[in-house]
């Protein structure tokens, strides 16, 4: 440490409680310091005492997160799910749109409304997995044909995913035990008969 730095060890810096001297950034002292929230942070001291950093970054977090609730939700997981899926079925535009608003799938008018009444109804994501996913790919968006699905669920649900007797390649293989792809091979070899 080749500058002399006033020992900030034991002050708190807002959400920050300094440490320990840790090694410089060039010619810059630095700190370890100890945040709120529990995480450990190294710091240059002119950072700690102009206000620059004043926590972990957890408080950022804290203030952008608190901004997108205050804004109805604007760019969470749940708001995206709702935006796309109105462009999917709405936007002719979207790339998707001969898939769902070109084939006649639509969005319910309380939720092509409102943002707070699809949150309302669907709830928060169950884990970042999770997608919107339409129980009967027949019919529209609406809080009694819609569900969070993890993506392997949503996947087996298109109305594109070939079944054999009513189950999709992966559930027979699951069920049975067999390999999938092998299971795949002997389906194309022996011309097994796809539910139409």
């Amino acid at each position: 440490m080749s500058r002399k730095a006033i020992d900030l060890s034991g002050i708190r810096f807002d959400r920050l409680t300094v440490l320990e001297r840790a090694e410089n950034s060039g010619k810059e002292p630095q700190w370890l310091c100890l945040c709120e929230c529990g995480t450990r942070k190294i710091v240059m001291g002119s950072c700690l005492k102009n206000g620059n950093t004043r926590s972990c970054g957890c408080l950022s977090r804290e203030i952008t997160s608190r901004r997108s609730i205050k804004h109805g939700g604007v760019d969470t997981p749940e708001w995206r799910a709702w935006a796309s899926m109105k462009s999917r079925c709405m936007n002719p535009g979207h790339k998707s749109f001969a898939d769902y608003g070109g084939r006649g799938i639509t969005v319910c008018e309380r939720w092509e409304l409102s943002f707070a009444n699809f949150l309302a109804d669907m709830g928060s994501r169950p884990s970042p997995g999770h997608q919107i996913d339409r129980v009967d790919n027949n019919k529209g968006y609406s809080p009694d044909n819609c569900r969070w699905a993890v993506r392997t669920v949503n996947m087996r649900n298109r109305r594109t995913t070939v079944r054999y007797g009513g189950k999709t390649m992966r559930e027979i293989a699951e069920q049975t035990g067999e390999n999938y792809y092998t299971l795949k091979t002997r389906a194309r070899r022996q011309a097994w008969t796809r539910d139409t």
